[in-house]
């Protein structure tokens, strides 16, 4: 192998932590985004429904969705 590549500047296990810091930088913003856009959901729907079912069944499938999609970003399973 040949010295001086790009190797030698940046070890592959720094390069690694870094990108699984990342992809969990992203999983929490989406878990944060998804609670956010949940919460607007559910008071949209109470709002127009008057119905408080209604928007708690809105409010648990919209942020039920928020935690999968944060748990396939982060990987974690």
């Amino acid at each position: 192998m040949e010295e001086g590549g790009l190797a030698t500047f940046i070890p592959y296990t720094e390069v690694m932590l870094g990108l699984a810091q990342a992809f969990e930088i992203v999983a929490a913003l989406t878990l944060l985004v998804g609670l956010f856009w949940s919460l607007a959901l559910t008071i949209r729907t109470y709002r127009l429904s008057h119905d408080g079912k209604l928007a708690y069944k809105t409010m648990r499938q919209s942020f039920g969705g928020a935690i999968l999609l944060g748990l396939e970003i982060s990987g974690r399973r």
